[in-house]
């Protein structure tokens, strides 16, 4: 990252003229080499592009200039994602597109009012407009607008958030909304409220959730602790009442010892609208408590040890968990020895304890299905990874041992090789060997990435990924250009295609091309026109 922020021409610029604190040239090399960061230039903050939390949805952007972003997309069979970069913020759901159909997007930032200096505002005004043929092609419209308040005594910020879009075409026809408060308290702390709303066409099966959070963070007597709670209710047609789910957590992150304890109450039939649990009706507990001495010795720079097993515990919503019988799932994980070499290398050596209660059958890979019982299994795991930072990177990783009712064992390989500041290439490969009671497989999986950095403001990026458990090999491609700070162009590319051997068009047979499983091409252009 140092290397990118020194090389780069508004570090030069910046030389005999412009001062920062070591602070700020961390923010700025990170926001030239990620791309990932944009600053407001009212009160000379950075804030990431993107926040959540742990309650339903949020996404809070702070923009001072106006925007104008225009995006084309065409043979595009579905596109799914959120791109939220420096200047813009663009939603992309779920849009399947034929050949004739285009898709424009534009946004359009609002800037600062000269009478409101004391309090600055920033607006986002986001609309979506699109055409289509048939019932092949989902187009969103909609508006998103977000408004932020910053109080100039205080120090403290409110972040309003109003998202609105309406959906044609398709069996799912619907309108949804969301609305996010937040309001920082203190130095670091904050109080939020949000607010969703889907609604079936003419307004039928209204479906709404809405809840409050609060994160903490303090420092007592030298320590971090941080304090977070959240709650949330939903109301479904079908559904009687308010199904509630709540989380209380604290969390103690310091360099000798970092812990944290969680506990979750989720109610069966709480289903937020535009959102979602892993699981309803249960009680849930997680946590960790990690030792973390610095002996400087033997080439150890930092010890990690979980004396106190890590655990995640799922129980039954009218059970306990302190009742092992109750309990649907359980992790469990001893850190026997762990951490961090001088040279930036990472080990570890753990020990892990698993509980699965299926109450039905369910299928693990192709045909092999896992019946409904009670499986306890035992597991070890090795893994050493080299310091990210080095030219040439291996790491390895192994995990082996019971898994239900039968054996398993996992490696996973991983290479990476950086060159000249322009050139990352990485590779790895994920193979499982089961023998269970049900069958036996093997599972793989290869995931490969190329980078090529022309320079700070072009960049070509390709991702590869194959596995046989679904059969198909999926490609990305995606060519990044700034002609100037605030402008962008992407251009990328989309395709899966099948590797099933019985399938007439299979790839790497190239007449394969031509016939993908899924595909997109997208061509987004974005100006910044400032004030």
């Amino acid at each position: 990252m140092l290397e990118t922020l020194f090389k780069s021409r508004e570090f030069e610029a910046s030389l005999g003229a412009k001062f920062k604190d070591p602070m700020h040239y961390v923010i700025s090399t990170m926001r030239l080499a990620y791309d990932g960061l944009h600053k407001n230039a009212e009160d000379g903050k950075e804030y990431w592009s993107e926040t959540t939390t742990d309650l339903v949805y949020q996404l809070d952007i702070k923009l001072p200039d106006k925007v104008f972003a225009l995006e084309i997309a065409a043979d595009a069979q579905d596109i799914t994602g959120l791109i939220a970069r420096e200047g813009r913020a663009v939603r992309l759901d779920n849009v399947p597109f034929s050949t004739t159909k285009q898709f424009v997007d534009v946004a359009y930032t609002f800037p600062t009012p000269a009478d409101l200096r004391g309090r600055t505002l920033h607006a986002t005004l986001q609309r979506t407009a699109g055409s289509f043929v048939g019932a092949q092609l989902y187009v969103y419209g909609g508006a998103w607008v977000s408004l932020g308040f910053d109080s100039l005594s205080s120090g403290n910020v409110t972040v309003v958030t109003l998202a609105i879009d309406a959906q044609t075409g398709g069996a799912d026809n619907a309108n949804e909304a969301v609305v996010r408060l937040q309001h920082d308290l203190f130095e670091r702390s904050y109080v939020g409220a949000i607010g969703t709303m889907r609604a079936g066409p003419n307004g039928q099966g209204v479906r709404r959730a809405g809840g409050v959070d609060i994160d903490l963070p303090l420092v007592v007597r030298g320590t971090n602790l941080e304090p977070k709670f959240w709650i949330a209710g939903s109301q479904t047609p079908g559904i009687p009442g308010t199904p509630l789910a709540w989380r209380i957590s604290t969390d103690n992150p310091n360099d000798l010892f970092d812990n944290f304890v969680s506990l979750y109450r989720i109610d069966a039939g709480f289903a937020p609208p535009l959102g979602f649990v892993r699981r309803t009706g249960i009680w849930e507990t997680t946590g960790h408590s990690n030792f973390m001495p610095r002996p400087h010795a033997f080439g150890i720079r930092q010890l990690d040890f979980k004396i106190i097993p890590e655990w995640d515990i799922i129980a039954n919503e009218s059970g306990s968990l302190g009742r092992s019988r109750d309990w649907q799932t359980a992790w469990f994980e001893w850190r026997l020895l762990g951490g961090d070499r001088e040279n930036g290398d990472r080990f570890e050596m753990n020990v892990q304890r698993w509980l699965d209660a299926p109450i039905d059958t369910f299928g693990i890979f192709r045909a092999v299905k896992i019946p409904p019982g009670r499986y306890w299994w035992s597991r070890y795991e090795l893994q050493y990874f080299m310091n990210p930072g080095r030219p040439l990177r291996f790491g390895v990783f192994a995990n082996w041992g019971q898994f239900y009712g039968g054996r398993s064992t996992d490696l996973e390989l991983s290479a990476t090789w950086r060159r000249g500041g322009h050139i990352i290439v990485s590779t790895d490969l994920i193979r499982t060997t089961a023998k269970l009671p049900a069958g036996a497989f093997t599972a793989l999986l290869s995931a490969n990435r190329f980078e090529y950095d022309f320079n700070t403001r072009a960049s070509l990026l390709a991702f590869v990924q194959f596995d046989n458990a679904s059969e198909r090999v999926d490609f990305n491609v995606r060519f990044h250009w700034i002609p100037v700070i605030g402008d962008d162009v992407f251009v990328v590319w989309n395709s899966g295609y099948t590797t099933e051997p019985l399938s007439r068009f299979r790839f790497p047979d190239t007449r394969a091309l031509a016939r993908p499983l899924n595909g997109a091409f997208v061509v987004k252009v974005v100006h910044r026109l400032a004030p």
